[in-house]
Parts: C-alpha cells; structure tokens; sequence
C-alpha cells in the first residue's frame, strides 16, 4: 500500500510540474497591442475596410456605443469612419514595414489607453487603443 501511494504521489507532482511547464505567460499589453495594430495595418494597405473595422472604436453619435463598441461596416456613421481612417493611415504606413517605437499606456474617461509609437513610410504617429470587450481596438491617431 506505501510503495503504490508514493509511486501515485510521483506520478501527481510530475504531472504538476510538466503541465506548469507548458504554461505560458499571457502577452503584455504592449504584444497584444502590437499584434491588434499589425491585423488593423493588415487590413488598411489591403484596403479592406469591413476588416480594419473590427480593429477600430466607434466614435459616433450613438452615445451608447461611443467609445464601448466596435465599428460595424454595415453601419454608414462607421463606414464613413473607417474609410476615413484607413484612407489617412494609409498614407502613412502606405509602404514597407513600420516600426513600433516606445509604448507606453495612459488612463482617461474612456479607459485605459494603450498607445504605440509607430514609426511608417510616410509619418511617425501615434496609435491610441482601448481594450473594447477583450479586443484591442484603435481609437485615436495623432501624427508625431
């Protein structure tokens, strides 16, 4: 009965240790940033605006959605947006790699701004995001 209680406890701790061992660390904001921005410039030098939408903060006059939502392409308040906004950073990371800069995060009355530095072909700017339901959306750009 000892030897197939230790022999049980052995087996439970090395399993606790190889499954501890596979664990990874949740990306920082400043990944998760970076990717959501490298999606959203994706879809701008791709021109697709109904994909860029999903990356970008409604800002309307829904004030119900106004900073909490996503855009929605099918909405023509949003798609005016987008197609606003991928038309101005589109000149900007028009061509080649951009370069992330410095990030750094700022809290305001809509959240927490999550913010890059980026430096593209045309500009260095800086790209404001929120976090809008577990999706990291852009809500601001002010060229440096």
């Amino acid at each position: 009965m000892h030897q197939r209680l230790t022999t049980l406890l052995t087996a439970g701790i090395l399993l606790l240790a190889t499954s501890c061992g596979d664990a990874q660390e949740p990306a920082s904001k400043a990944e998760r940033t970076k990717a959501a921005l490298q999606e959203l410039f994706a879809a701008i030098r791709a021109g697709d605006g109904a994909a860029a939408a999903g990356r970008i903060v409604y800002r309307g006059p829904d004030t119900d959605r106004k900073w909490k939502a996503l855009c929605d392409y099918t909405q023509e308040v949003d798609k005016t947006r987008v197609d606003a906004l991928v038309k101005r950073a589109g000149a900007w990371i028009s061509e080649g790699d951009v370069e992330f800069l410095e990030f750094r995060t700022n809290r305001e009355g809509e959240g927490e701004w999550l913010v890059w530095k980026v430096k593209g072909s045309g500009a260095t700017a800086f790209y404001a995001c929120l976090d809008i339901g577990g999706t990291i959306a852009l809500g601001d750009v002010d060229k440096d």
